[in-house]
């Protein structure tokens, strides 16, 4: 029982827990002179709406429906706890023509600051109308923040351009004919996810740089980022290389994308070295190769360094007239290690000899479990292994064509075994003379012009049966 000896007992709580918080504030561009017909320069008053409520303690700056040109020579700068949020994509942000912001400038700038949306707004890059490479979103140095539910358009650069971020969330946009990349993430940037957006080119541009995810530069590069449902489209001659390209970062994800692109689906061109590399459940549909690995050699110098764990697994590529899978670095330069390449399923429309299911450069390396068709007239191999101690385990190969061979290998200490393959013209399984220590057994060749060529001392070829 407590006493108070007489006094009055102690008052209500004013602990804060016990105040009710206060809400956050809510203001429009209308009510500090932004213009919603477009007319005039709205680019002051969105940046007065901001600073307003970015000294209130953060909240919310609201785009009434309409639109809002900005950058005739200055950019939206954003702020901490402020978000920007249209009217259900109802609002659109569209750069002034001739806009004299340079290419290291954008519409909405963020330098520095932390805990901010940017959601349900209509960016226009108005490319056509543009004399410099202005980006939409440029962020540098920034942390905790969401874009969601955008539409962008007609960039003349970059549409979203992260350097040295941490924790961003990009979901649920939708990116179209962007002339530099849509996603740029550079610099030390962490914990970026990218999922849920679907970038497109609609064709009506020849230019499209850089692709339409770029992971690059930084002394380590970028770390921890996934690139998760997505959904990426470029018809035959907008100008696009590659969708995906990879050039530094640890721990990088590509899971469940659906790829349809003229050219390259996925390009991991190390400028550094790279770790822990996951291409998982993808569908790739491309007229160049599926997934590339290789170094840039510039001037005749590689790059040196090495792709330490890459995992290839359960994609689809389809279409392909190139290499599916071509894991092939400058010797002399970027070295892999620990590959893994299982269960995808590969169809190669080949016309050369040089297009292959399969090619793997790396030590170390498993290929287990893959489907590979080989289609159309002339046809290289299905697995073609060109370093030693792979193993290449219980894939299945389907070839036709003039020159098809279904495994060819050039390494040594490597293990050939339990593989169905079908219908080569060439040899099912030819390992080169100059190999040494090969294991080639339990094999099933099914309608094979030729069948096992197992040159190399030291090797051994153990019960392949034959059907005819």
């Amino acid at each position: 029982m407590n006493d108070f000896s007489g006094k009055e007992p102690p008052g209500p709580s004013t602990h804060l827990e016990d105040t009710p918080p206060t809400p956050p504030v809510v203001r429009t561009v209308l009510e500090f002179g932004a213009d919603n017909k477009g007319e005039s320069d709205s680019t002051v008053a969105i940046n007065e709406a901001i600073t307003a409520v970015e000294a209130s303690g953060g909240g919310t700056v609201k785009f009434p429906e309409g639109l809002y040109k900005v950058g005739t020579s200055d950019s939206v700068i954003l702020l901490s706890g402020v978000t920007l949020a249209g009217d259900s994509r109802k609002s659109t942000i569209r750069l002034a023509n001739c806009s004299t912001l340079t290419g290291s400038g954008a519409a909405l700038v963020g330098k520095g600051v932390s805990g901010f949306d940017i959601c349900d707004l209509v960016l226009d890059g108005n490319r056509e109308n543009q004399d410099n490479l202005v980006s939409l979103i440029r962020l540098s140095n920034c942390s905790r923040v969401e874009i969601t539910g955008n539409k962008m358009v007609d960039c003349a650069n970059e549409s979203i351009s992260l350097t040295d971020c941490h924790g961003v969330f990009c979901c649920l946009n939708y990116m179209v004919d962007s002339q530099g990349t849509n996603i740029k993430i550079g610099g030390e940037s962490s914990n970026i996810q990218i999922s849920q957006n679907e970038m497109q080119d609609t064709g009506e541009f020849s230019r499209h740089d850089d692709g339409f995810i770029k992971v690059c530069y930084g002394q380590k590069g970028p770390e921890s980022i996934e690139i998760i449902d997505n959904i990426m489209k470029s018809p035959q001659g907008s100008g696009l290389a590659m969708a995906v390209w990879l050039r530094s970062g640890y721990f990088i994800k590509l899971v469940r994308n659906k790829v349809d692109v003229s050219c390259t689906c996925i390009l991991v061109q190390a400028d550094v070295s790279m770790l822990g590399l996951e291409f998982e459940d993808n569908e790739l549909q491309c007229r160049g190769a599926g997934v590339e690995v290789s170094s840039p050699c510039k001037k005749g110098a590689c790059v040196e360094g090495e792709i330490n764990y890459l995992k290839i697994v359960r994609n689809t590529i389809v279409g392909c007239a190139s290499t599916g899978i071509s894991v092939n670095p400058c010797r002399k330069g970027i070295q892999v290690l620990n590959l893994v390449i299982e269960s995808n399923a590969i169809t190669i429309q080949a016309s050369d000899k040089n297009n292959k299911g399969i090619l793997a450069e790396s030590a170390i390396a498993k290929i287990v479990q893959n489907i590979i068709h080989l289609e159309g007239s002339v046809a290289g191999d299905g697995i073609q292994v060109a370093f030693d101690e792979v193993t290449v385990e219980g894939n299945e190969i389907h070839a036709s064509g003039i020159n098809s061979r279904g495994i060819a290998n050039f390494g040594d200490h490597c293990t050939i075994k339990g593989n169905h393959i079908h219908g080569t013209d060439g040899y099912a399984i030819f390992n080169h003379k100059d190999t040494d220590h090969v294991l080639v057994d339990e094999n099933q060749l099914f309608g094979c012009g030729e069948g096992i060529l197992n040159q190399g001392p030291n090797s051994t070829t153990g019960n392949n049966p034959s059907v005819p």
